[in-house]
């Protein structure tokens, strides 16, 4: 198994890994003027289990992009 962190929650991810000794995927986000974003896993996840952490909570502007990020 393995943690695929979004760009929200820093603290719970380092904590949930942490405890649970899992390791952190590598993950690059970058975030273009016209709303777009990029990401990159950096290692692989075939026939991985993978833990997504990800919140959604405010500030509300930036709850789309939480959830975009969770799904792409």
């Amino acid at each position: 198994m393995k943690i695929l962190p979004g760009t929200s929650s820093t603290e719970l991810r380092v904590n949930l890994a942490s405890i649970h000794g899992i390791p952190l995927l590598d993950l690059k986000f970058k975030y273009f003027n016209d709303g777009e974003t990029y990401l990159k896993i950096n290692g692989s996840v075939k026939n991985q289990e993978i833990l997504l952490v990800q919140n959604t909570s405010p500030p509300q502007e930036k709850k789309n992009r939480f959830i975009k990020e969770a799904f792409l």
